[in-house]
């Protein structure tokens, strides 16, 4: 069954670089175990919402230079290191669980 979301998802994977694609089988097994969730979770009456609209990133490069006090560089460093990942990845992780929660309207 092709839902929004599944075909969304189809879109999407399209999209992404050649050098981040999962290779097959892999990207079968990932389309499969998607579909499953979206049909076993619509089973279970769970509103499921309608992807967000592509938007165009292409003036984006992903790469943005941010200046901070020192101090505050260095208890980021120091939260990442405890958490065992690099700067780039918790600052990562910190923006988009922030975005996520105002998309929200947390």
């Amino acid at each position: 069954m092709k839902t929004p979301a599944l075909s969304h998802l189809s879109r999407t994977c399209q999209a992404v670089p050649p050098w981040a694609r999962v290779k097959p089988p892999l990207s079968g097994i990932a389309h499969d175990a998607i579909a499953a969730w979206l049909e076993a979770a619509q089973a279970a009456g769970r509103v499921i919402p309608e992807p967000n609209p592509p938007q165009d990133d292409a003036g984006y490069s992903g790469r943005f230079l941010v200046r901070l006090p020192r101090r505050l560089h260095a208890d980021l460093a120091r939260n990442a290191k405890r958490e065992g990942v690099s700067l780039n990845q918790y600052l990562l992780f910190l923006l988009a669980d922030r975005q996520a929660a105002r998309r929200a309207g947390a």
